[in-house]
């Protein structure tokens, strides 16, 4: 009798209902495919997600400006003409990604985040297919895939404009290629991979690393030869193309390590206790993730497909990692991104365990929703607790002017103030902790939005200095992204240190700082360079001088401010310049040019 030709799950409904365990779990299929239908469905989540979350950061706009002068003749430069040039970024190969952009014409604002989603979209197919060879089909692929493109880091560092998402793809990419077949491990791919992460982040070797390990785990259980041939191979190709670089770091800009590691890295105890905080806000944020390793680790011991262990390995050293280098202060944890696509590699074999379809079913509602629900600032966890993992030290958003919270701001630091001078007693020290919680903690939510206001802003200063600077001009500045990309000519002096090499100030070991500005540089070390600006702002065409402190204006007896004082004009030269609404700025505002008077 002939045997009739097997259900299609690849497609429709059998996608969703289908079982794991109409085949040996663990087993390979040596020709999955890439995109079906679950891993769609899943991918249209991930695009609101990714519309939801739409914006730019303003580091991303080092990567453009240090892309456009190369892409103009001017070499790797921030400022045009430097000698030696200055390593200033940390993502080599998207900067040269940039250049190539700007060659061919193309805005990398807009075409920096298509890639970036892009490799967001690949990523989850990639974590897809391999749940889908190693621990079933169905709803194990899609609960993997929507797992992932449901988590708020994924959805916004899609976009962001920085080489997080197509770095993460690298990493995850070198893991994939030498375990999706374990008997046949693609080495020349995961050697591509591994060269790619190295490359687009100065410390892609510690992430090719650490997804290598993983590697190493799964060859543990099984022993296989030739994936413990491919892991070294892949080891020594990418220990071949980061030495490759230091020997170019080296040769170009005279130092081994980048600029930014000289500024951003300090080590110490509380800068451990910080980066743990930083693991643990995140765990708060997005509690399916700790749900997520409680039940992959709960069946490792019975784990068919035999990636759960390399996956929570991955993850936690991942966290380590970030624990040493005392976290970061972006938005939504970008630094652990990479570490993401494991958890949600991690999830699916949980799901590929369980043998009841319902049971899934009802495990992977439950997860995508506790996962999106950060996305949209609701959270599970009590704001007292996610306080107590706060990792931007002296890090506060400003209440609005004369609202209540900013009533409440001014009473906290006033509280603060007379605390602080009770450094012996107990009790003062406790309540200072308490308080600097409440006056510095914000969602991630919360940060997100405040990126997206500032860099809108932002952009806006850029382009009218673009239009009413002139080459040569210089000036001091803190965010210095968007500022500096749309004034290619206008020399940029950068108070965080990145660009600059100016001697650093001895670390305060006593200091409240955010991840990554714990080195500071000393602001009268760029008087040296006479620079031609204090400040720039977009003001209101009706009230231009506002913006300033009191200490520098003249008021009439209404109290109104009349315009900068003796005082103020001694020092400074006030511009006002037109911008129009026809070429996108807003209506009725100016540009507010405080110009160093010499």
């Amino acid at each position: 009798m002939a045997r009739s030709a097997p259900a299609n799950t690849d497609s429709g409904l059998g996608v969703l209902l289908a079982t794991p365990h109409n085949r040996r779990v663990g087993s390979i299929d040596h020709r999955p495919r890439l995109w079906p239908v679950a891993t769609k469905l899943a991918l249209v989540a991930y695009a609101l997600s990714v519309w939801h979350f739409n914006f730019l950061v303003d580091d991303a706009f080092i990567s453009f400006r240090y892309g456009a002068h190369l892409a103009a003749g001017h070499g790797l430069t921030w400022n045009i003409g430097e000698a030696p040039p200055i390593e200033g970024f940390s993502d080599f190969l998207w900067v040269v990604l940039c250049a190539a952009l700007k060659g061919l014409d193309l805005d990398p604002l807009l075409w920096t985040r298509i890639i970036g989603i892009g490799c967001g979209a690949l990523l989850i197919a990639l974590v897809a297919r391999l749940v889908g060879a190693r621990a079933g089909t169905g709803t194990t692929r899609f609960g993997a895939a929507l797992f992932a493109a449901l988590l708020p880091p994924i959805g916004v560092w899609a976009t962001g404009g920085l080489e997080t998402m197509a770095f993460s793809l690298a990493v995850f990419g070198v893991f994939e290629r030498l375990t999706f077949d374990r008997e046949a491990p693609r080495t020349a791919h995961a050697c591509v991979w591994a060269a790619l992460a190295v490359l687009l982040r100065a410390d892609g070797f510690v992430w090719v690393g650490i997804a290598l390990a993983a590697a190493l785990l799964a060859w543990r259980r099984e022993r296989g030869a030739r994936l413990l041939k491919s892991v070294v191979v892949v080891a020594s190709f990418g220990v071949a193309v980061a030495a490759a670089y230091f020997a170019f770091r080296y040769a170009y800009f005279g130092r081994l390590e980048p600029n930014t590691a000289r500024i951003k890295v300090a080590f110490g105890s509380r800068y451990f206790l910080r980066g743990s905080q930083y693991v643990a806000s995140l765990l708060l944020c997005v509690v399916s993730i700790p749900l997520v390793l409680l039940g992959a680790l709960s069946v490792a011991r019975r784990d068919a497909s035999g990636l759960i262990v390399p996956a929570l390995g991955a993850f936690g050293a991942s966290c380590a990692y970030l624990i040493v280098l005392g976290g970061d202060w972006m938005m939504m944890y970008r630094m652990l991104v990479p570490a993401l696509a494991f958890v949600a590699l991690a999830f699916g074999c949980w799901l590929g365990s369980m043998r009841s379809g319902l049971v899934r079913m009802f495990v992977g509602g439950v997860c995508a929703l506790l996962t999106l629900l950060p996305s949209f600032d609701v959270h599970l966890v009590p704001r007292s607790w996610r306080e107590r993992a706060h990792f931007r030290w002296g890090h506060a958003i400003p209440a609005e002017p004369g609202s209540a919270s900013a009533a409440q701001q001014k009473s906290e630091r006033e509280r603060i103030a007379a605390l602080e001078q009770q450094p012996d007693d107990a009790t003062a020290r406790a309540e200072l902790a308490q308080l600097w919680r409440q006056l510095e903690y914000c969602s991630e939510y919360a940060m997100w939005r405040k990126g997206v206001v500032d860099i809108e802003n932002w952009i806006e200063v850029g382009r009218a200095l673009g239009l009413h600077t002139k080459p040569g001009e210089s000036m001091v500045l803190g965010n210095i992204g968007a500022f500096g990309y749309f004034a290619p000519e206008l020399v940029v002096y950068d108070t965080q240190g990145l660009t600059n090499t100016e001697p650093l100030l001895p670390v305060d070991p006593d200091a409240r700082t955010m991840p990554g500005h714990d080195r500071k540089i000393e602001i009268a070390g760029f008087e040296k360079y006479s620079p031609t600006y204090y400040n720039a702002r977009i003001v209101d065409a009706a009230a231009p001088w506002t913006i300033l402190p009191r200490a520098w204006l003249d008021f009439d007896a209404d109290g109104a401010a009349l315009g900068p004082n003796e005082t103020a004009r001694a020092k400074f030269e006030f511009v006002l310049a037109p911008l129009d609404a026809a070429k996108g700025f807003r209506a009725n505002t100016l540009l507010l040019l405080i110009k160093h008077r010499r």
